[in-house]
């Protein structure tokens, strides 16, 4: 089976879907909880609370609630929202207005936390990575580590994945294994414009296959086409036509084009 792995587009998108729903400021009239370790807390606090706003950090969900509280939501590796149950559905909500919205996850790593301020979340997080700035980012590369695992540290910056990281740094034309210290104003530049733009690309593909397909989420394969190396190994690069190459770093298959990128 194939999952669109929760990147930050992936949980922007979602949040935009649901932002055009009739969840926000209508009460909860119950929730059930079908696989135990998806909710951390006590989810019948949740009851006679109303979502009054919903925002995002990196890839969690920040659900504001009427009563104070914050509800955080992690997709895990497979996780989703819907409105209508699956043979995969861990939660259900239902609002006092008959909205029912379903928390489905085949593989069972997401969670539902809820924290009395969202600090609890984003105080272990780095800066959003489609909000963060090039000072920020400049600042987060002092290290002599590599740099994709840097990128994929969520203390360093907030949002990227597996996918995103090798999108962008494709398009900065910048190896994965390079010393992040070393990257020149330049190359930082680059790669803060990169960020950027993948995400921003991978957020306007999946609204407008929402529009088409009138679920929470597009189907990962309508993705494909959009990445210019994830998943592409051995096909000729976009920009010079040489073969990608696949790498192994930090146990993460790597797609990377050896002269774009070396």
């Amino acid at each position: 089976m194939l999952f669109l792995m929760p990147e930050l587009p992936k949980v922007e998108t979602i949040i935009q879907q649901l932002k055009r729903s009739d969840i926000l400021d209508h009460k909860v009239q119950s929730i059930e909880v079908f696989w135990p370790k998806s909710f951390v807390g006590q989810h019948q606090k949740l009851v006679n609370v109303a979502i009054t706003s919903l925002e995002r950090h990196g890839k969690y969900f920040l659900f504001g609630l009427s009563n104070g509280q914050t509800l955080a939501v992690h997709l895990g590796m497979s996780g989703c929202f819907r409105f209508e149950p699956t043979d995969h559905t861990r939660i259900s909500i239902t609002f006092i207005n008959g909205i029912e919205l379903y928390y489905s996850d085949p593989r069972k790593f997401g969670r539902f936390t809820l924290v009395d301020c969202s600090s609890e979340i984003t105080k272990r997080l780095g800066p959003d990575a489609l909000e963060i700035s090039q000072e920020e980012l400049q600042k987060c590369l002092q290290s002599n580590n590599r740099l994709k695992p840097l990128l994929l540290d969520q203390a360093c910056i907030a949002g990227l994945g597996n996918i995103y990281v090798d999108e962008a740094l494709w398009e900065a034309e910048i190896h994965p294994t390079c010393s992040a210290k070393q990257l020149s104003t330049k190359q930082v530049q680059a790669l803060h414009a990169a960020i950027k733009k993948t995400l921003q690309d991978g957020i306007k593909h999946g609204l407008t296959n929402i529009e088409k397909d009138d679920a929470l989420y597009g189907k990962p394969e309508k993705f494909r086409h959009l990445y210019r190396v994830y998943g592409r190994a051995g096909k000729p690069c976009p920009r010079c036509h040489a073969p990608l190459q696949r790498l192994l770093l930090v146990g993460r298959t790597t797609v990377i084009c050896p002269n774009c990128q070396a």
